[in-house]
């Protein structure tokens, strides 16, 4: 096989258009607001390990530091003090060597682990420097990495971490009001050529190893699949990675002690949540409409989250006539104009975009509809049951909610706070809707005190206290 890879390189390579890398939508704020909480010591120790970071003393594997030099050069490993060459295919550099030493050593700067610290160090004190790090370090590697050459284009695996930890750190920064221009064009450039990679060494990662390289990649399809806006690729990632699940896991986990398994779930801050909604209301017509049954989304507008079957729903509700029916979304994504020209080239009265909102802001449009929604498809993945954020702000506005999947240990089934569906047919899911706007005040009403009920068992408070009692015990 291995004397065959620039053959097999030429027939599983692709040729791909990255169409977006603002797939992630980073709740920036949630997570300042922990980093700002931590202890002054972990905050030192963050702050140091970034300022490290931008001298090129990445701490590897999580545990040591090792220097790659100011720039960081890219193909050196920092114990051997030996460099590869970058001029040289990926598969003509093996994999061990005595002189060189473990490859992986080489690999982990490239991996932008250290990224990360980047964005907690520059959200804990606001400087600059550290998004001007990322900036120039990812310009560096870009510049220094031509696909498909050097020890860093040698694994799937890796070029997926790479995609990934690059791309959620470009969101934080962009959230932030940084990122330029040069910026997009190098992670687009990084995305093509790591998920190429990807592509060309998926035969052998799903045929030859069993373990998590096939997960990575096949989590590397997705991320690609995302970017490029391939839908068609991006169904037959996520089927892979079902099939491969159902491979790899065992239904019990495998022998595991349970005593000492312990499950604390997601939850909402019900005192917060509260407070904003009584002090942080949106002057909108719609929501004030006492005539219309309301269904509220809110939350972002990707091709995850399936918006256009929303869109269907509508269409379908309006040829019946349900008039008083309406589709109030709140949210941003790289859906949104795509969705909104659909709307008006459809005629859709009955939906309405209102943007991206403040999370503060939540609690009140939530608890002005009739009906939340959460829109998704039945997998596998769900089979243990689901964390959703927007689940629990979902229950604490008192209204019930309507799953277009379900999920294990059902939550809306155990509170009957609502209703799970196993469809994406937009007819069922009209057809529910109807249900719930149909259906007698006191039925409603019931949902609603189960729904502020399943809140109030996953209180933050509650969970903490859970947590506590846990590592005491």
């Amino acid at each position: 096989m291995m004397k065959k890879l620039p053959f097999t390189e030429e027939i599983f390579e692709k040729d791909i258009v990255v169409k977006r890398i603002d797939i992630f939508d980073i709740d920036v704020n949630r997570i300042e607001k922990f980093l700002i909480n931590l202890s002054d010591e972990k905050k030192k120790a963050i702050i140091s390990t970034a300022d490290k970071a931008i001298e090129g003393k990445i701490k590897a594997f999580s545990s040591i530091e090792l220097d790659y030099g100011n720039p960081i050069n890219w193909h050196y490993n920092p114990i051997t003090k030996v460099e590869v060459d970058n001029n040289i295919k990926w598969y003509k550099i093996p994999d061990f060597d005595s002189d060189r030493g473990d490859i992986k050593v080489i690999w982990e700067a490239s991996r932008f682990s250290h990224f990360f610290y980047f964005a907690r160090a520059y959200l804990i004190t606001g400087e600059r420097k550290y998004y001007d790090a990322f900036s120039f370090q990812l310009n560096s590697w870009v510049n220094e990495n031509s696909y498909s050459y050097g020890v860093n284009y040698k694994c799937g695996q890796e070029a997926t971490l790479r995609m990934i930890n690059a791309l959620i750190t470009y969101s934080v920064f962009k959230t932030c009001g940084f990122t330029s221009k040069k910026d997009e064009d190098n992670l687009y450039k990084l995305v093509e050529g790591s998920y190429k990679k990807v592509l060309s060494n998926f035969f052998y990662a799903h045929k030859c190893i069993k373990n998590n390289h096939t997960l990575s990649e096949i989590t590397g399809l997705i991320i690609g699949a995302w970017c490029c806006a391939d839908n068609k690729n991006l169904e037959r990632a996520y089927k892979l990675l079902n099939e491969e699940i159902e491979k790899q896991f065992f239904p019990d986990g495998g022998p595991i002690d349970l005593d000492k398994v312990h499950h604390i779930n997601n939850g909402v801050d019900l005192e917060a949540f509260d407070y904003n909604k009584e002090h942080f209301q949106i002057d909108d017509a719609d929501l004030k409409d006492n005539e219309s049954f309301k269904v509220i989304y809110v939350g972002s507008i990707r091709l995850v989250n399936n918006l256009g079957l929303l869109l269907d729903t509508a269409k379908i509700l309006k040829e019946r006539g349900e008039s008083k029916i309406k589709f109030l979304i709140w949210g941003d994504g790289n859906e949104l104009e795509a969705l909104k020209q659909r709307v008006q080239q459809e005629g859709l009265t009955n939906v309405s975009f209102k943007g991206r909102v403040d999370k503060k802001y939540v609690p009140y449009i939530t608890s002005c509809g009739q009906l939340n929604i959460v829109l998704g498809k039945s997998s596998p993945l769900y089979k243990y049951g689901g964390s959703l954020n927007k689940m629990f702000d979902y229950f604490a506005s008192g209204k019930p909610t309507l799953f277009t999947f379900r999920l294990g240990y059902s939550l809306i089934e155990k509170y009957e706070v609502g209703m799970e569906l196993d469809t994406n047919d937009p007819i069922k899911i009209a057809d529910a809707i109807m249900h719930f706007s149909e259906m007698p005040e006191s039925q409603h009403q019931k949902y609603s005190i189960n729904a502020r009920a399943a809140a109030a068992d996953f209180d933050f408070k509650i969970l903490s206290s859970k947590l506590i009692k846990l590592l005491e015990s």
